[in-house]
């Protein structure tokens, strides 16, 4: 009985308590960095679509939740470039169906006959994007996989074999999750 109360307690510890420990200090220094960020790059997430793929790289991350730098090139079944958006910073909607992109600007470009015969050039104020990447997601994305929880993983691993992604180094920090307690 012992021991399995130092099990759940090493669980509750190491799986709620530590991520959520380590996720107030990232905003914290966020909040004195004014952001959060991974490196020269950001962070790459991809998500299928019926009849596309997209690359999307978002820079920051604000404390609040907020984008910054985000460009979103989408692909057609073969690859080829159909469409690169790009805007200044975006929000999570409410029902976390939409991104809210501000300060946008979309170069589409028309494929007839298997060749590019036209580039069109849009400039918006602001955009509604629809996307199944979630605020977690990108969170995740920026942080470190050894900082999330067993249930994050498992969701964010599913979401890159969705996407043939690799999910190696995740899934190998999720068993260690699972057995170590």
């Amino acid at each position: 009985g012992l021991g399995l109360g130092f099990v759940l307690l090493t669980f509750v510890v190491g799986d709620y308590l530590s991520p959520l420990a380590d996720r107030q200090g990232h905003l914290l220094k966020a909040r004195h960095l004014q952001q959060i960020t991974v490196g020269q790059t950001g962070a790459w997430l991809r998500e299928k679509q019926p009849d596309s793929l997209r690359s999307v790289n978002i820079q920051s991350l604000s404390p609040e939740g907020d984008m910054k730098g985000i460009r979103i090139f989408e692909f057609d079944r073969q690859g080829v470039l159909m469409s690169v958006t790009q805007a200044a910073h975006g929000s999570f909607s409410q029902d976390e169906d939409a991104w809210l992109l501000s300060d946008v600007s979309r170069d589409e470009f028309i494929i007839r006959d298997g060749q590019r015969t036209e580039l069109r050039r849009q400039q918006s104020p602001q955009l509604a994007w629809t996307s199944g990447i979630t605020q977690d997601m990108v969170s995740v994305a920026l942080l470190k996989p050894s900082r999330m929880g067993t249930i994050d993983l498992f969701q964010y691993i599913q979401h890159l074999e969705e996407n043939a992604q690799t999910a190696q180094r995740y899934e190998i920090e999720f068993w260690k999750k699972v057995f170590y307690p």
